[in-house]
């Protein structure tokens, strides 16, 4: 089985350096759930061993408020796509075997989330988590289980940061991350970004909402 383009990390910082520029993969725009009155909650109290994801599109049920959170900003953009879809990336163009989407916000930040769209075992999953420990420019610190197993990650492209987690629930390999120029990273100029303490507390709520929205 052909794994779905996003499976390594290397695509991951791809595909953000793509929206960054402003190619984003193709369909409809999405993030049309509704603004939910309650706080946020962090990944670090979110029990992610009782939830179990669909391999299903997810997108439309994402809310508009956690959209706005994760980016810190107004989203200017947003694209999904779906099992099938044509997928333009730096490499070349792909196809999609996976459900996901992306929103973007002026500053250059993006929000991003899939889930695979065949199923995936647990030896495929250790084979995933092994590729992204070795993907040059990214760090795995410890994280808070998103799935089992499980893995969290902090790329650095430039001067954009990516923050992501991802895991196997059941059979469905979900993967959530956030991108953003952040302060002290060589390419950003000055003093101009968020934090990365900031932005991984970011992907936290996100991948919650993620989740959340993606739940059977």
């Amino acid at each position: 089985m052909r794994l779905p383009v996003g499976s390594t990390l290397a695509s991951l910082v791809a595909t953000a350096a793509a929206v960054a520029a402003g190619v984003a993969v193709l369909g409809p725009a999405a993030g049309t759930g509704e603004v939910p009155s309650a706080a946020p909650t962090p990944l670090t109290g979110y029990d992610t061993s009782t939830v179990t994801i669909e391999r299903a599109p997810f997108c439309d049920d994402v809310p508009d408020a956690a959209i706005t959170r994760a980016l810190d900003a107004d989203a200017t953009g947003a694209e999904a796509w779906g099992n099938g879809d044509p997928v333009p990336l730096p490499s070349g163009a792909d196809t999609a075997h996976e459900f996901g989407c992306t929103w973007t916000a002026d500053d250059g930040s993006a929000v991003s989330a899939w889930v695979f769209a065949p199923q995936v075992d647990r030896r495929t999953a250790r084979s995933l988590v092994n590729q992204v420990r070795r993907t040059e420019g990214c760090t795995t610190p410890p994280g808070p289980a998103y799935g089992d197993p499980t893995l969290a990650s902090t790329c650095t492209s430039g001067g954009t940061v990516v923050v992501g987690h991802r895991g196997l629930f059941g059979d469905a390999w979900l993967t959530c991350t956030v991108s953003a120029p952040v302060a002290g990273t060589a390419g950003t100029a000055g003093t101009a970004g968020t934090t990365r303490t900031a932005l991984t507390s970011r992907a936290g709520e996100w991948c919650v909402a993620v989740a959340e929205a993606a739940r059977a």
